[in-house]
């Protein structure tokens, strides 16, 4: 399998989960993913650096 296909499954199959369990009433309206996905090496980074990362996620993606 190629990267694209299984990223597609695994937001499919989670949309899927939540939409059943939590938002029932909204299901149609709700739009859980983006659309496409990024995805980067780690490389030789350490996890201090990967926390750091992460932490600082909120900053770039505010909440709406």
């Amino acid at each position: 399998h190629f990267i694209p296909d299984i990223i597609r499954k695994i937001k499919g199959l989670t949309t899927f989960k939540v939409r059943k369990h939590f938002l029932k009433e909204f299901a149609h309206r709700q739009k859980l993913f983006a659309e496409g996905y990024w995805i980067e090496s780690l490389g030789f980074k350490n996890v201090a650096q990967i926390k750091a990362y992460l932490d600082g996620q909120s900053e770039h993606h505010p909440q709406e």
